[in-house]
């Protein structure tokens, strides 16, 4: 069973611990508690041309301090109430690649979503589309998306939560 991270204050400092890992992780910052979340902002190695380096990263905890959505996002923050607006570096940039970022939308759970306007018999609503399969999808264009998949593959999805194309590609070129 795999451990939750969670925050922990040791004299005056506070620190993500991650028991999986053996690792303290510097926080930098902890908002203020908001539907049952905090947002927070630590320090995480993370490689960069093969040199470790520390980066600042954010995710949320809840009431408890544990860790709802992992600490891994270039920036999140709350568009509205249970759903967050978040940023994610695309593991496969490059030179030649316009996608340096993912941009999206996610629950309150991590989960990637999209928002619908749909018209009930003259009653406007709102249907929320998740990407369970997915750690990010890119800003959806025509319908269209590319999702970031847990084993760091792309492949396409659709606005209604389809698949266009299996997610084992190392990177997937938007033309525009």
């Amino acid at each position: 069973m795999k451990r939750k991270r969670k925050i922990y204050s040791i004299d005056n400092q506070n620190y993500l611990i991650d028991t999986d890992k053996h690792c303290l992780y510097d926080v930098e910052s902890i908002g203020a508690l908001k539907n049952g979340h905090r947002i927070f902002s630590c320090l995480i190695d993370d490689l960069d041309n093969n040199i470790t380096v520390k980066t600042r990263k954010w995710g949320s905890v809840n009431e408890n301090f544990e860790e709802v959505i992992p600490c891994k996002y270039e920036c999140l923050s709350e568009y509205r109430e249970n759903i967050y607006s978040a940023t994610i570096l695309n593991p496969t940039r490059t030179g030649e690649c316009l996608d340096k970022y993912f941009y999206f939308l996610m629950d309150e759970n991590g989960i990637p979503i999209v928002l619908h306007n749909i018209d009930d018999k003259g009653i406007n609503k709102e249907l929320i589309v998740r990407f369970e399969s997915f750690i990010a999808t890119s800003e959806f264009k025509q319908g269209l998306a590319v999702g970031l998949s847990f084993d760091r593959k792309q492949g396409g999805v659709r606005s209604d939560g389809s698949l266009l194309l299996e997610p084992k590609y190392d990177y997937i070129y938007r033309c525009t």
